[in-house]
């Protein structure tokens, strides 16, 4: 029998994360668990699954891999990904309603909504580099980032959004959270539903003051700097 080296597992199940569940979720009634997990400690995809606590029967709900989602992570989803240290591929995170029937999430910047009974999955059409996708607490509808603009649209004709809050400039975003909230506090959102889904709270944040750096890259020394806001 061989077995590999340390630093081969370590690199193989990228720092031993790989197949651990994450963000679980109880049902109301308490009959399911459901929670974002790859299929082994060497697979990179993170699928969704659900755990009926009776039998302890898990259930595949969503295999991102199978989707035909062709457009590229935003920005903000890309520094919340180097925030946690994520590595893993596929559903990293996601949403559901107050009863836990149907949940949202974001696979390369485009929105799908599954129910969670029949695994049924719908894209939800918001545009693209969609980030931070929530449901209402009666799923009927969401909000979701866009690139630089804040929308809230129903589940059923998101084209037309029902709020639609835009950067008024270039150092000023809707329902993300402010470098300090998301670097040292650990707050990676900036947008929550009222428990009855009348109302949102939402952050809107100006970088206007904040002094601009210009980072460049050492083993890239031939690519364009990087500037960035930072305090």
């Amino acid at each position: 029998m061989t077995t590999d080296s340390f630093p081969r597992q370590y690199a193989r199940t990228r720092r031993f994360s790989l197949g651990e569940p994450r963000d679980l979720r109880i049902s109301p009634d308490h009959s399911t668990v459901f929670f974002a997990r790859s299929k082994s400690g060497s697979d990179p995809v993170t699928c969704l699954w659900a755990c009926d606590l009776d039998t302890g029967r898990e259930r595949l709900i969503v295999d991102p891999s199978e989707l035909n989602a062709k457009s590229e992570r935003s920005d903000a989803e890309r520094a919340v990904r180097e925030r946690l240290r994520e590595s893993a591929e596929g559903i990293t995170s996601y949403d559901t309603d107050h009863g836990c029937t149907t949940a949202v999430f974001t696979v390369s910047g485009s929105v799908f909504r599954v129910d969670l009974a029949t695994g049924e999955l719908t894209a939800v059409e918001v545009g693209a580099g969609a980030f931070d996708p929530r449901l209402s607490p009666d799923g009927q509808r969401l909000a979701v980032v866009t690139g630089t603009t804040f929308k809230v649209v129903s589940i059923a004709a998101p084209q037309t959004p029902l709020i639609e809050l835009s950067s008024d400039s270039a150092d000023t975003r809707w329902g993300v959270a402010e470098f300090i909230a998301a670097e040292e506090m650990g707050r990676m959102r900036g947008h929550w539903w009222s428990p009855d889904g009348t109302q949102l709270l939402l952050a809107r944040v100006d970088n206007s003051p904040v002094s601009e750096w210009s980072l460049s890259d050492p083993a890239q020394p031939w690519a364009r700097h990087q500037s960035m806001k930072y305090p």
